[in-house]
Parts: C-alpha cells; sequence; structure tokens
C-alpha cells in the first residue's frame, strides 16, 4: 500500500507493509464505522478483510462469492469489483469475471444488502468479442443515482495478447444491469489493471498498471484524466514504479486514504 498528498500529477510512497499473502486485491469499500475489502482467494473463491484505518487489515470469517457447478463461472472467478447498488433499498452490487466450461469470458454479477451474503444475478452483463475476447481487471464506478460504469482490461483486437491488453469502458443507463458494447478509452496505453477515482470538479481519473517497453512485466503505475469519463489523456510522470526484472503490480485499487487529502493505493506486489 501507498499513500500521498493528492495533486494534480500525483506520486505515490510506498509504505512496505504487507498486508496478506496469497490472495490478490480487488475492490475496497467504505462501510459503517470503516472499510472493506475484496479479494480472490485462487480461481474460486472471493473473500473479504475489514478495518476501520485502511491499515490494519483483518479477514472475515466465510467465503463471499464461489464458482458453481454448471454455471457461466465455472471454471473461475479472476477479476471483482463492488460498487453501491443503485436499489433505493442500498445494498452493494458486486461485477466480477467468469469463465465458462468452454473458456468464454463474461462479466457478470451479484447483489448483497450487507456485503457479506452474496446472491448470484442471472444473465451476463458484458462480454468482449462474444466471449472470445479476454477480460481482465475490473474498476466499477458510480456516474450518477441510475448510472453506472465499467472499466476493464481487454485485448485490443478481441483475442488474449497481453502486449495488446488496454482500457475499456462500458456504460449502463438502468442501475447496473445492462451495458452497451464496451469501447477502446484509452487507446494509446498498454495496460494490466484500472483504478478509476473521482477527482475535484467532476473530472475521472484512471490509475493503470503497464509495463515498460518490450516487458510483460507491469512494472509502473501510470494515469490518466477525462473530464467526460470517456475521453482521457494521459498525465506525464510515474506515479509508482519498480524493478521490471525484479518484480510487478498485479491487482490495483485506488481509494480516498482516511485523511481526506490523500489517496491509498493497494497492490499486488509479485515478486519475480
Amino acid at each position: 500500500a501507498c499513500s500521498r498528498v493528492a495533486a494534480a500529477a500525483p506520486s505515490f510512497t510506498a509504505e512496505n507493509k504487507v498486508f496478506f499473502t496469497s490472495v490478490s486485491v480487488q475492490s475496497v469499500v467504505t462501510i459503517p464505522g470503516g472499510f472493506r475489502m475484496y479479494l480472490t482467494s485462487g480461481p474460486y473463491h472471493v473473500v473479504s478483510a475489514t478495518c476501520t484505518d485502511q491499515i490494519n487489515w483483518g479477514f472475515e470469517s466465510g467465503v463471499r462469492l464461489s464458482t458453481t457447478a454448471g454455471s457461466l463461472d465455472v471454471s473461475s472467478i479472476t477479476a471483482v469489483s463492488v460498487v453501491p447498488s443503485t436499489d433505493p433499498a442500498g445494498g452493494w452490487r458486486m461485477y466480477y469475471v467468469g469463465i465458462d466450461g468452454t473458456g468464454l469470458y463474461r462479466v457478470l454479477s451479484a447483489t448483497s444488502t450487507n456485503g457479506l451474503a452474496w446472491g448470484k444475478e442471472t444473465g451476463t452483463r458484458l462480454m468482449h468479442n462474444s466471449g472470445q475476447g479476454f477480460i481482465g481487471r475490473l474498476s466499477g464506478f458510480s456516474t450518477s443515482n441510475t448510472e453506472r460504469r465499467i472499466y476493464y482490461i481487454a485485448d485490443q483486437d478481441g483475442g488474449n495478447t497481453p502486449a495488446r491488453y488496454a482500457v475499456h469502458t462500458a456504460t449502463s443507463g438502468d442501475g447496473g444491469l445492462n451495458f452497451g458494447v464496451g469501447t477502446l478509452t484509452l487507446a494509446a496505453a498498454n495496460a494490466y489493471a484500472v483504478s478509476a477515482t473521482t477527482m475535484t470538479g467532476g473530472r475521472t481519473r484512471l490509475f493503470y498498471t503497464s509495463p515498460l517497453t518490450g516487458s510483460t512485466t507491469a512494472s509502473q503505475v501510470l494515469s490518466a484524466t477525462a473530464l467526460d469519463g470517456l475521453s482521457f489523456l494521459t498525465e506525464t510522470g510515474v506515479r509508482l514504479s519498480t524493478g521490471a526484472s525484479v518484480s510487478g503490480f498485479g491487482g490495483l485499487v485506488v481509494v480516498r486514504s482516511t485523511e481526506s487529502f490523500r489517496w491509498r493505493m493497494y497492490t499486488d506486489y509479485i515478486i519475480g
């Protein structure tokens, strides 16, 4: 995890604290009295942890979501993002990438009233290249009380070639059930993970992990901003980096810190 004073083009300083091992950070949400983190534990389970200060995390008992035999996620669950539900009664909606028995990728969803017990929704929220195309990390985003947007990593050509991974986006106007066709939103950047945040003035900032030229290790975190949340311009400089030949970043989640003028970045740190 890393934290830094928010600025026009922020940088982050490593806090050098290991929160968990053998899991992958996927999403962090604010709950009464603190925060909840959702993580994948292998390819079959979603688990969670809570804290009050964004530092001292503790696992919650049980499994939040798991693959189901004969379902669209029977093969694995590879990415997760949780956003507030548009239901007036409150609650949460979880978007997750499920892979079926034939290898097709889909963004599926589940709902919860308390963030702990989840029920899967029927149908598919989003596909890329009719399911043949790879879908990687997700970042769900609330654009209004009724509109939801998903930023996600996919191959620009509809296949599964890491050198062609980039940030795409799709928008739902009915509360997050039906999404339009996904479009490429950051064409110039090779990206492996993405996290969307809201800036002052209504702008959207995307943080994304990216390899150095000629490398396949996501050794740096870069950023881009947009006024409309769709047409992004990359920012100069590097937000955070590590040695490409030694290690890289996996998952990526950026949230407002407990200090309102700071942001905190959670990443998977993969030692090469």
